[in-house]
């Protein structure tokens, strides 16, 4: 072979170096495939008999049509051909194929001339391609833009009797998808220069598919979306999850493509859109038809269509074509048997029908059910049913599946959702461990999305058990692979958990921020269940602030769509999430009304006891605010007296403080209140735990041994930093200090506390006590107008109400 190089179109052949190039990109090429554009190229003043080019890619006879197809479509599609139009490679009926493509001969150093494998077969050849593909680690980042050119709709016609030589970018790995009964359209450049940014750059999401067929073929409206985009996914594209898709869409999920892709924009970073339609049914080989179109916010770049007597292979072959579009090659891998079931299953799950889903798999031919995807998703369906323990076992046997060993991207998906569920369960150190096993799978660099759930879920098994370090580290991990998947609903979920990592942590300030962001992420993405989550969130915060503005503010948008809400212990919880935000406001008639209805009304197997005793301790609060001792005192009887001697329960200490309030009579021995004080590792219950062990002394009348409870209580209260246990500690100790006439002590605590006496009632009340017990009218004014401001209807003590007669200290 002479040592030349030969350019045509946009490439660069170099027969003694191995290599073609488009552009500036090397294309990795089977031996046989570089040998068969060689032997073409070279003999292009004549068309090449099959025989003879059998003879000089095999160097052998014994080859079938079949496998010198196969060779050909290869080639073509490596030279951006198209198997009607042949720009490059021509067929000569009967005889064989000639080189047709302008070219032009550089001379090039001498080399060893371009050799084949000996190999058998050009199956091995493609395999050691793929296999070269996959062992590339995975980019860290984006490859340099390309230029693809868009086309508007009125100069299609004319464009498509053009050729560029930058076309071939778009029309890459086509000729191989021209069989079969399937046909191929697409948008040709113009002259102009578009912005696209190629779709190696692009976030993309894929519309639900128009459909017209009939209602038993209902399902590929979402199932056919999700097979393109998992096509698409696996081709390369940063592809949305097409629950993310849907969210975006929300309600507006059937508007067209532009509006769409406006909505998709804003709130996210999608750049390309994928919309399509799919037509037909019935038995003949081409009863159904695809059209998929990738647009931007110029118009659409780039289009492919398929026929086949199958959905499912039309909407593949489709995708494929779209893909090579693109500049992406289609992934390796035929549908399995058991494809149709679990897609249809996968669009009862987007249609939120886990039941439905279920019941497609369960009924899916017997051989069929053996299928790993079909197991996998059947187990899903019980999760997303809240059978969490069920779902376990099916993952779990699932996994001990021998012929689940070589699917990496398969094991990474159950060991995460064995973690999912077993985090639901509470066995949260095998959930731990089941993350890590994920994350730690052959390729999973390869599987972005997958490979940040993952992380994400370990990191929740971490938050979960106090390990606030390695939960962050995860987080951060997840947030990464997610944004390279292009998954911006998925990026939300961790700020979420970092809002909640924060909180539990006792930095409010950043968890305040994160849930705000996340919150306000859901909501654009009509994301309901996840919505509530960070709302709640975000309210539990605002309440540890001392943002009781916000906080009631925050409990509005919960309760706008509480009656949407399916889960009826859920609804329950947020109806207590109002009711407390209410009753730190003063809206005391409402919390009543609210209260009364959960426990008139509690619902079936409603046992959350956690949210039983959210709603005693409501009751008992709200008593002790309307100045009902009685009820008070019958309400806290049910409240648990004692805190466990480890653990670190936030609720378990803060019932016990109210209970002790409403029950005053009712002191413990002094072992069991010294005990009261060990160390716990939230920054929340530490100081309740030792200021409930501080006024059970005080109103056992031991002041000697109150006091340094409460300066105990006050210093693990400053250093956890949460401002509604530095002021409930601060309040006591301050009333306290009040009533035994250490003014000046009891001056600093509630100097401390004053800056939150702008939207806290307490703290304002506190304010005015001290200028009641000092005399001084002018403070008093000050502070009995923001008490007055705040009360709602809640009543201020008599003694506060008029200003104090001057008096000396």
């Amino acid at each position: 072979m002479r040592a030349v190089t030969y350019r045509f179109h946009d490439f660069r052949l170099s027969p003694a170096a191995h290599e073609l190039w488009r552009a500036d990109a090397r294309l990795v090429l089977p031996p046989r495939v570089l040998a068969c554009l060689c032997h073409l190229i070279e003999q292009r003043e004549r068309a090449v008999g099959r025989d003879e080019l059998i003879r000089a890619v095999w160097h052998r006879d014994n080859v079938s049509d079949i496998q010198l197809g196969q060779l050909i479509l290869r080639a073509r599609r490596a030279v951006g051909d198209e198997g009607t139009l042949q720009h490059s490679i021509r067929t000569v009926v009967g005889f064989g194929y000639r080189w047709v493509a302008p070219t032009e001969t550089e001379a090039a150093v001498p080399a060893e001339p371009v050799g084949t494998t000996g190999r058998d077969d050009e199956l091995d050849d493609e395999r050691d391609a793929v296999a070269r593909t996959r062992d590339r680690p995975a980019p860290t980042a984006d490859p340099p833009p390309r230029n693809v050119q868009r086309v508007p709709s009125a100069d299609r016609t004319a464009a498509a009797s053009r050729w560029s030589r930058r076309n071939a970018l778009a029309w890459a790995s086509l000729a191989a998808l021209c069989g079969a009964g399937l046909l191929l359209f697409g948008y040709f450049p113009s002259t102009k220069q578009d912005t696209f940014v190629a779709a190696t750059d692009a976030r993309v999401a894929v519309l639900p598919l128009a459909i017209d067929a009939a209602d038993e073929n209902a399902w590929l409206r979402l199932g056919g979306m999700d097979l393109v985009a998992e096509r698409l996914r696996r081709g390369g594209l940063a592809v949305a999850r097409s629950e993310t898709t849907l969210n975006g869409l929300g309600a507006d999920a059937r508007i067209d493509a532009a509006a769409a892709l406006e909505r998709l924009q804003r709130i996210g970073e999608t750049r390309l859109l994928i919309d399509g339609e799919l037509a037909g049914g019935g038995r003949s080989a081409d009863a159904w038809t695809v059209r998929l179109r990738a647009r931007t916010a110029d118009g659409v770049v780039a289009g492919a269509e398929a026929k086949s007597g199958e959905a499912v292979a039309a909407l593949r072959e489709a995708s494929d074509r779209l893909l090579a579009a693109l500049g992406r090659a289609p992934p390796s891998g035929d549908a399995g048997p058991a494809t149709e079931y679990v897609q249809r299953a996968r669009a009862a799950l987007l249609a939120d029908e886990p039941a439905r889903a279920r019941e497609i798999l369960e009924t899916a031919p017997a051989p069929l059910r053996e299928d790993g995807e079909l197991r996998f998703y059947l187990a899903q369906s019980l999760a997303r049913s809240g059978q969490f323990a069920q779902a376990d076992g099916a993952l779990t046997a699932l996994l001990g599946d021998v012929s689940m060993a070589d699917d990496a991207r398969l094991r990474l998906r159950i060991l995460a959702a064995r973690g999912l569920a077993r985090v639901r369960i509470g066995r949260l150190q095998e959930a731990r461990a089941d993350f890590a096993a994920a994350t730690s799978q052959p390729h999973a660099q390869d599987f972005p999305a997958e490979l940040g759930e993952a992380y994400n879920g370990r990191a929740i098994a971490a938050i979960a058990l106090h390990d606030f370090d390695d939960g962050s580290a995860d987080l951060g991990r997840a947030r990464l692979q997610l944004e390279r998947a292009g998954d911006a609903l998925g990026v939300a979920h961790v700020d979420a958990n970092l809002g909640l990592l924060e909180y539990e942590r006792g930095a409010l300030a950043q968890a305040n921020a994160h849930l705000a962001s996340a919150a306000q992420r859901f909501e654009a993405f009509s994301s309901a269940r996840e919505r509530v989550s960070a709302l709640s969130g975000l309210l539990l915060v605002q309440q540890a602030q001392l943002q009781n503005t916000a906080a009631l503010a925050t409990s509005a948008r919960l309760w706008a769509g509480v009656e949407q809400a399916g889960d009826p212990v859920q609804k329950r919880a947020l109806i207590l999430r109002r009711a407390g935000a209410l009753l730190v406001t003063g809206g005391l008639r409402e919390t009543g009304r609210l209260l009364d209805a959960v426990s008139a009304d509690p619902g079936p197997n409603l046992h959350d006891t956690r949210d039983d005793e959210r709603l005693q301790l409501l009751r008992t609060e709200l008593a002790l605010r309307e100045g009902r001792m009685a009820d008070a005192a019958r309400e806290a009887s049910t409240l648990p007296h004692a805190i466990p001697a480890t653990g670190d329960d936030d609720l378990r200490a803060l019932s016990a403080l109210v209970r002790g309030r409403a029950l005053p009579d009712q002191a413990l021995p002094l072992d069991e209140t010294a005990q009261l004080a060990l160390a716990a590792p939230s920054p929340a219950a530490l100081p309740l735990r030792a200021l409930l062990a501080a006024e059970r002394a005080q109103r056992a009348g031991r002041f000697a041994e109150a006091q340094p409870l409460f300066r105990q209580a006050l210093s693990l209260a400053e250093s956890g930093g949460i401002p509604f246990v530095i002021a409930t500690v601060a309040g006591s100790y301050a009333s306290v200090l009040l009533d035994q006439g250490s003014l000046d002590e009891a001056a600093a605590l509630i100097g401390r506390v004053s800056v939150w006496a702008g939207d806290d009632f307490d703290c304002a009340l506190l304010q005015s006590r001290l200028a009641v017990a000092n005399g001084d009218a002018q403070a008093w004014s000050k502070a009995s107008s923001a008490a007055l401001r705040l009360a709602g209807e809640r009543t201020i003590p008599p003694q506060l109400a008029r200003p104090p007669s001057p008096q000396a200290r």
